[in-house]
């Protein structure tokens, strides 16, 4: 996948228009695996669980470790 990413840490600031690029697959539970890449930062894990009919899915990360961001992202049609 590609995209762009904005956020902003209580650390780091705001980063807009980030782009990411990377890898994901889904298992058949519908949970499922993103391993973005972003430059400059170090490889991380995300683990998420699509719900709602495919409709959202909702994310957390697992790695690294002292990370700790959610996400909820929803179709909109």
């Amino acid at each position: 996948f590609t995209q762009s990413s904005s956020g902003k840490g209580t650390i780091s600031g705001p980063a807009l228009d980030v782009p990411v690029s990377g890898t994901y697959s889904v298992n058949a539970n519908c949970t499922g695996t993103v391993k973005p890449v972003i430059s400059g930062l170090p490889p991380s894990e995300i683990r998420m669980v699509i719900v709602d009919g495919g409709n959202e899915f909702r994310t957390f990360v697992v790695s690294p470790q002292p990370v700790m961001v959610v996400g909820h992202a929803r179709k909109v049609n």
